[in-house]
């Protein structure tokens, strides 16, 4: 098993896709950094803000809201495919799961399979993001605790906003209160750095769904990139269309559905956040892997997806 789990993190490393993956990530990384700093000193000349009032945690915040951020929402959905999901139909094509299978069992090969796909997606987000905040950390240090921040960020106005205190709102919040609301108003830094970790351990989790995937869908490759690319553009669709109906009717009772909200750095503008969406999402994920594992394992037939080449066998 460690030799094949070497063996699988090897070739994806030396893949074209795990590469081209990172560059895209670690490019987004530094450009929105620099599309940051771009609009700062745009609201600092209009403004007249004071830049000391700026912290690592408000620049990499203020990212969400720039263009390069909204792209990312996009990238996401990409880029989770790249690593390793694809992984399962190259071997395939290329004739390579007969001979592996002579070494290892099926079990061992879809379980390997599933470990380097969720190590390579993580590294691909967290490590760019997180050399994001490095950067950010070093360019901005973290303001005096009672400075007044841009838009009110780290005065008693944004701390009174994420509190819970929304009777200003348009719309009755289900969870008016954020999640570790007492972690991101004493230590932001450490609410980031694990918010970013949750985004790359939905990546991870991404990731291993489309291996599992991959195996329904057999050559069909671009499939793939569509679950989580619907996921995050119907779940943002859902989101306003409840937003919308909770400003209408005063009786709705707002609950975010957007899957992205849920990864955000905690801000105004993110509200309502249901304390079952991700652990619902996760188990979902985590059924429909464990059954097709479980399948996988037993059926010759489902890893060397013969009901996609039996139609062939059949005319020649």
């Amino acid at each position: 098993m460690k030799k094949l789990l070497k063996y699988d993190l090897t070739v994806m490393l030396h893949k074209k896709e795990f590469a081209v993956a990172f560059c895209v990530m670690m490019a987004f990384a530094v450009l929105a950094l620099y599309q940051a700093e771009t609009f700062l000193i745009l609201i600092d000349n209009r403004l007249e803000l004071d830049y000391n009032n700026v912290s690592a945690e408000w620049m990499t915040t203020l990212i969400r809201f720039l263009p390069g951020g909204q792209r990312f929402v996009y990238l996401f959905s990409f880029i989770v495919v790249l690593p390793f999901s694809m992984s399962y139909l190259a071997e395939l094509e290329s004739g390579m799961i007969p001979v592996l299978l002579v070494r290892v069992s099926k079990r061992k090969y879809w379980l390997s399979k599933a470990l380097t796909c969720f190590i390579g997606n993580v590294v691909i987000i967290a490590v760019p993001l997180l050399f994001n905040y490095l950067l950010a950390r070093i360019a901005y240090p973290t303001p005096l605790p009672n400075a007044i921040g841009i838009g009110g960020y780290g005065d008693g106005f944004f701390n009174w906003l994420l509190a819970g205190d929304l009777s200003y709102s348009d719309i009755t919040c289900k969870y008016p209160i954020i999640p570790m609301i007492s972690l991101m108003l004493n230590h932001r830094w450490l609410y980031l750095l694990i918010h970013i970790v949750m985004l790359a351990l939905a990546s991870g989790f991404a990731g291993v769904f489309l291996l599992f995937l991959s195996i329904l869908v057999g050559r069909f490759r671009a499939v793939l990139f569509l679950p989580v690319f619907l996921l995050v553009r119907l779940s943002a669709a859902l989101g306003e269309f409840i937003h919308n109906a909770a400003i209408q009717d005063p009786g709705v009772k707002y609950v975010s559905l957007n899957f992205m909200d849920y990864f955000y750095f905690a801000d105004a503008m993110v509200r309502s956040l249901s304390p079952w969406y991700l652990p619902c999402l996760t188990t979902a994920v985590l059924l429909f892997c464990a059954l097709v594992f479980h399948f996988a394992a037993r059926s010759d037939r489902m890893i060397l997806n013969e009901w996609a080449l039996r139609p062939n066998i059949r005319r020649k």
